[in-house]
């Protein structure tokens, strides 16, 4: 049985994420990463370097500008998105003609209204040609949310696992989707992530390579 003080502490954990959570709330996505973010930020220091993959209308990346602002951290956050849409997904063609047509700026005014443009990095570019840009071990904490093809989420994994530290989190949302599991799953091995809270979650313990 859950103990009371770990009761206590678990309930102020979600009142304060759902607090922080209000001030993004009115960005439309589909966002369910908060819990995970909040702790990554408590538990990395300043001159860490986080990287978040499929940025789309800018919540998640708004909300963890908005942690590293809170705590005052000096923590390198990178977003990146082709900002056109997932191939795989025809429906966000059509979500952005709903906004204008144009997502990078829907996306940039956003992260503007939040106040935490000066917290994060927005690299407009698809992501396998963005990991060239990050030196191999480097990164401690990798968020990937774009493509969830089972191809793109392979590629992903792919391309950006070099670029992590040793004891680094890789993570990514969508878990339930099947093509993601199964490409999660032989990547990473069914007994090495953890699933929480819509989220699959991956520590780097040592180097990998696939064919």
């Amino acid at each position: 049985m859950e103990s009371y003080h770990n009761r206590i502490k678990n309930s102020l954990i979600a009142f304060n994420v759902d607090q922080r959570l209000k001030k993004v709330d009115w960005i439309t996505d589909w966002f369910k990463a908060h819990y995970l973010y909040s702790e990554m930020v408590q538990t990395y220091g300043d001159g860490s370097t986080f990287v978040e993959i499929g940025t789309w209308t800018g919540k998640s990346a708004a909300y963890m500008a908005s942690l590293i602002k809170e705590y005052h951290k000096s923590i390198r956050f990178y977003t990146i998105d082709t900002f056109n849409g997932s191939t795989d997904e025809p429906e966000h063609a059509e979500i952005i003609k709903t906004i204008g047509g144009d997502l990078f700026s829907f996306c940039h005014s956003n992260l503007s209204q939040c106040g935490i443009l000066d917290k994060v990095n927005i690299i407009r570019m698809d992501s396998i040609e963005a990991s060239k840009l990050f030196a191999d071990d480097s990164i401690d904490f990798l968020f990937i949310d774009g493509g969830h093809s089972y191809e793109q989420v392979c590629k992903d994994v792919k391309a950006w696992y070099p670029k992590l530290k040793i004891g680094s989190y890789m993570a990514g949302d969508d878990i339930d989707s099947p093509a993601v599991y199964d490409a999660i799953t032989e990547l990473i091995g069914i007994d090495n992530f953890n699933v929480e809270r819509y989220s699959w979650i991956h520590i780097k313990k040592s180097e990998k390579s696939w064919n």
